[in-house]
């Protein structure tokens, strides 16, 4: 199978996971980990329907989180910035997180990480954090592709070398470079610094 194809699988797979942001971190049956479990690794897209020229008014002071107000001046207009909608909302930034953490005995999975995207105020990670910047969060939606859904490792297995790897060593390998052709085929999200 082309990775082509295999990227715009992927691309089917996450969109079927969308979701309110108010919702992937609720608590109760179907919401939080009953969408997303904690030990989870992959890939995630933040979608946004607050007018790019709202969201121009906000600013970082600072730190590594992303410059929203610079992005968006930057590339406002460019070709080769994402497109993608779904109904109002727009893809603006997406991600990868699954990583092990540096301590023995914790865990950095891609649920914590778009939480990260939500809530983190540590200026030394580079995160758009949502509530710090008291943006709506009604106006976000979440979706993402989870290496550790067996179809979605079924598919992760037709990549080049992958067939018998299990799925940290799948995402060790393949995240970044899956992260990046899916950008190069459907576009950078505004918001991605990288």
């Amino acid at each position: 199978m082309f990775i082509k194809n295999i990227i715009e699988k992927i691309d089917a797979s996450q969109r079927k996971t969308l979701v309110s942001l108010k919702d992937f971190r609720g608590r109760g049956k179907g919401k939080g980990t009953d969408i997303l479990p904690s030990r989870s690794r992959g890939l995630y897209w933040l979608w946004c329907k607050t007018p790019l020229e709202q969201l121009k008014q906000t600013d970082h002071h600072g730190g590594a989180h992303v410059p929203i107000k610079k992005l968006l001046h930057n590339r406002n207009g460019l070709d080769h910035i994402c497109k993608i909608k779904e109904g109002e909302y727009r893809v603006l930034y997406n991600g990868m997180g699954g990583y092990s953490k540096w301590k023995k005995g914790s865990y950095y999975g891609l649920r914590g990480r778009i939480n990260q995207e939500v809530i983190s105020n540590n200026t030394n990670t580079g995160t758009i954090n949502i509530s710090g910047l008291e943006l709506d969060l009604e106006d976000w939606k979440v979706s993402f592709f989870d290496f550790n859904d067996a179809e979605n490792h079924q598919l992760l297995k037709k990549l080049p070398e992958a067939k018998d790897w299990d799925v940290e060593k799948i995402y060790k390998e393949y995240a970044n470079e899956l992260e990046v052709l899916w950008r190069m085929h459907y576009g950078t999200p505004i918001l991605c610094r990288y």
